[in-house]
């Protein structure tokens, strides 16, 4: 007695703040909310514009990204010790993310991928999140990634590795969105490179080296290196970045990468509840894509009370996707246990 809506949105159009903006627009805040009245008048959709003018429209883009670009160096010209300050930082950032791309040990959950998935969710209640964060110290972002460390040794010992001899260093993309921000639909994303302690057995103790972890990465500069690296990248031309990405993806399927093992994204929702229809959405259930060397996914999403894990895999790899959701939610009621 259940149906669902699947949102299915680029990543390149959209980021997780932008596309629980969209869903906020799509749905309704009330179960019978007021009509409003629909003029259509005499609408007509637009034909579709010409070639030349697409073309044209993308230079334009490409032209006022320039622009802002030159903007941002005339700034830095103003000040130019705190220029050259940031570019210090900056180059730090990208030498440390630089530093986290060597190969990890081959574990049941690296290697190549194939066409076909599997997917499991779990959720937990957001109020038991905080108060784990409240009387052991740490963000709800500290305690979902210590569920997640803790899900993981359990998936690494179900297939038979030693959590003390694996590497697992998780993609964690962060928003960079400013108030600038609020409210545009677009992708708005950097990433840290966190090495997940599964070496560590006690929850307690998992919990403090994530928060001393995510401190460290915070403070190192990384994310905004990756902002800088994406703003430039938007400068070059369309046919240079069609060549760099056929490249890579050839280079992927010849050569699994063994850098980054699993990716780890958490979004926050609305903590009230939507509707459709005048039906509540009682659950929303986030999904995270999978690529070449990264076999397993988390993705993390908050909504009206309740945090969503939503778990991919490819449908081959030989750890049991269910064992880390299960450990997920095991590791919460550890940490819950000690509150």
């Amino acid at each position: 007695n259940r149906w669902a809506l699947i949102f299915k949105v680029h990543h390149c159009m959209v980021d997780g703040v932008a596309g629980v903006g969209l869903l906020e627009a799509m749905l309704d805040i009330e179960a019978e909310p007021a009509e409003e009245p629909v003029d259509d008048g005499d609408w007509q959709p637009r034909p579709e514009p010409p070639a030349a003018a697409k073309v044209l429209d993308a230079w334009g883009g490409a032209i006022g990204d320039t622009r802002r670009a030159l903007g941002s160096v005339a700034s830095g010209l103003k000040d130019p010790v705190g220029g050259m300050r940031k570019v210090g930082e900056y180059g730090a950032g990208l030498l440390r993310f630089g530093s986290r791309l060597r190969s990890t040990p081959e574990s049941s959950i690296t290697g190549a991928i194939g066409p076909h998935r599997r997917w499991a969710h779990r959720s937990v209640e957001l109020e038991a999140v905080k108060r784990v964060g409240h009387t052991l110290g740490g963000t709800v972002n500290d305690v979902v990634l210590t569920a997640i460390t803790l899900g993981y040794r359990d998936l690494l010992e179900d297939a038979g590795d030693d959590p003390s001899r694996t590497v697992l260093t998780s993609l964690v993309p962060v928003s960079v969105r400013g108030s600038d921000g609020d409210g545009v639909l677009d992708n708005r994303v950097s990433a840290l490179l966190l090495d997940l302690p599964v070496d560590y057995e006690e929850p307690l103790e998992c919990l403090g080296e994530v928060r001393a972890r995510m401190a460290d990465l915070k403070s190192s500069h990384m994310a905004e290196a990756g902002n800088v690296v994406t703003d430039l990248s938007d400068l070059a031309p369309p046919v240079v970045v069609e060549t760099l990405s056929k490249v890579g993806l050839l280079a992927q399927h010849r050569t699994t990468q063994r850098s980054v093992t699993t990716v780890t994204t958490n979004v926050p929702g609305p903590q009230f509840p939507l509707y459709c229809l005048g039906r509540e959405m009682l659950e929303y259930l986030p999904f995270v894509p999978i690529s070449y060397g990264l076999r397993v996914g988390t993705a993390i999403l908050s909504y009206n009370g309740r945090v969503a894990f939503g778990l991919t895999a490819d449908l081959d790899v030989e750890a049991d996707i269910d064992v880390l959701a299960d450990g997920i939610v095991a590791g919460m009621d550890r940490l819950l246990e000690m509150t």
